[in-house]
């Protein structure tokens, strides 16, 4: 990695981030920590854009001052970026579908997780004909938004009606098969109706499909097959979902917040839906997303 971490936001961050993204195409520690570097330079470029948003002279102003609000929007962008606010994951996955169609390769990865005894974490899938441009360094913005809006109105109905049945919002289950899937972008081999990565342990009767997940343990990171739940219309996967956290009291704690988007999340979290450590942050920021996106209906 390339890029100082004292001045990861200086003039010359960008250069850097595009030499690291190319330099190290197999390194998925370099991908990360430039998706991470990149969301905090795209941060802190929104709160100086916001700052510069006055009415009238600031009578404070001056070079040292202007200094100073530099020096601190840094370091806000740093610390925002910390917590992760969703889009390093989506460069990550962008990068890494980017160097795989680059070799020519067929091998679908995808992000799923769960499972009573391990639970995968993060993959990418390098989708042909992906709204969102394969060049982190573009402006996939728009092109995210989009995919955001069809996404939730896709879902929209079929999540309000699993909603009810759980007692939560109907964005914190649009959410959280958002953060399953990448807004729609993936699922268990591709076309399995499975949203929410639900794992196919023994005590599964139904149809199966495997698929490449990375899981987490102890901190290192590790791939492998897994077969996943698989189903035949979206329809039928709500329900199931529905029946997976309904009736897995390892889940009742998340599932008594009372409609509490926080405590839904962090519950997942407790209980092991994700080792992720920051999956339940990611999920509030998914769920939030798509409360902005609600279809008028």
């Amino acid at each position: 990695m390339n890029i100082d971490p004292g001045n990861a936001l200086g003039s010359a961050s960008l250069a850097a981030l595009k030499r690291d993204a190319a330099g190290s195409p197999q390194d998925e520690v370099t991908l990360r920590k430039v998706a991470q570097q990149f969301e905090a330079l795209l941060t802190q470029q929104v709160l100086k854009s916001s700052r510069a948003t006055v009415l009238g002279e600031d009578l404070m102003g001056g070079s040292g001052l202007d200094l100073y609000k530099d020096l601190f929007d840094q370091q806000m962008a740093q610390q925002i970026s910390a917590k992760g606010l969703g889009l390093a994951e989506v460069l990550v996955q962008q990068l890494k579908g980017a160097r795989a169609a680059a070799s020519g390769s067929s091998q679908a990865l995808d992000s799923h997780r769960l499972s009573a005894a391990s639970v995968p974490i993060v993959a990418a899938k390098a989708e042909a004909g992906s709204t969102i441009s394969t060049n982190p360094f573009g402006k996939p913005a728009a092109a995210l938004t989009d995919r955001i809006s069809r996404f939730v109105s896709d879902i929209w109905q079929q999540a309000e009606q699993a909603a009810k049945a759980l007692g939560l919002p109907t964005e914190a289950v649009v959410g959280h098969a958002a953060l399953e899937t990448g807004w729609g972008a993936h699922q268990p081999g591709g076309g399995s109706n499975n949203l929410f990565g639900i794992k196919a342990d023994p005590r599964w009767q139904g149809a199966k499909v495997a698929a490449s997940t990375t899981e987490m343990d102890g901190g290192r990171t590790r791939t492998e097959q897994a077969q996943f739940r698989a189903y035949d219309s979206p329809e039928q996967g709500f329900a199931d979902y529905v029946r997976f956290l309904k009736n897995n009291p390892r889940y009742a704690q998340a599932l008594k917040a009372g409609g509490s988007v926080e405590q839904f999340a962090s519950g997942l979290q407790k209980a092991g839906y994700a080792t992720d450590p920051n999956y339940a942050a990611k999920l509030q920021s998914a769920i939030a997303r798509a409360a902005a996106a609600k279809p008028a209906i």
